[in-house]
């Protein structure tokens, strides 16, 4: 269920270069998770785009299971926290770039599918700051990173070999 909270367009001009189109969205999950979209430049012809995203206690888990990932492992209970400057563009070619990103995970666990109450992994909070990201440069910059609260449920073999691919091999 996604609701839309509410759409602002200003000053929109489809032909025009000399006027900042502005659009500002803002939805919610039903429950306590938000996403908010707003423009400062937007325009069509050449496509260039302006913003900031700012997405606030979305929960994840529901995400995780429409994209049916092939994969031995669920993905339960995390909330993602993320605000970041967009600078997209396409004349020539697509180029994306993020500015000022910071992203927060919080509650993420990794359980096998078979025994969803268990976990293999649990992070109380992962925490990236400074996030940059440029498509034409190929290029991730994290300016500092935090995880707290960490738990790893590993099972060893007789020998103390620890094997993680049946968590990543293809379900049927």
């Amino acid at each position: 269920k996604v609701l839309l909270k509410g759409i602002e367009i200003e000053d929109f001009h489809t032909a025009r270069d000399d006027r900042s189109n502005r659009i500002a969205l803002q939805l919610n999950d039903g429950q306590t998770g938000e996403i908010g979209f707003r423009t400062d430049y937007f325009r069509l012809q050449p496509f260039a785009l302006k913003g900031q995203l700012d997405i606030q206690q979305l929960a994840l888990a529901p995400v995780w299971q429409w994209l049916n990932l092939p994969v031995n492992f669920a993905l339960t209970a995390p909330v993602l926290d993320l605000q970041t400057q967009l600078d997209i563009s396409h004349a020539e070619q697509l180029d994306v770039k993020t500015h000022n990103g910071q992203l927060q995970l919080t509650g993420t666990k990794l359980a096998p599918k078979a025994e969803p109450a268990s976990h293999l992994i649990g992070l109380d909070i992962l925490m990236v700051k400074d996030i940059e990201f440029d498509l034409r440069q190929q290029l991730v910059s994290l300016g500092e990173l935090n995880a707290n609260g960490a738990e790893l449920e590993l099972v060893l073999d007789k020998k103390g070999n620890l094997n993680i691919l049946p968590m990543f091999a293809a379900t049927e």
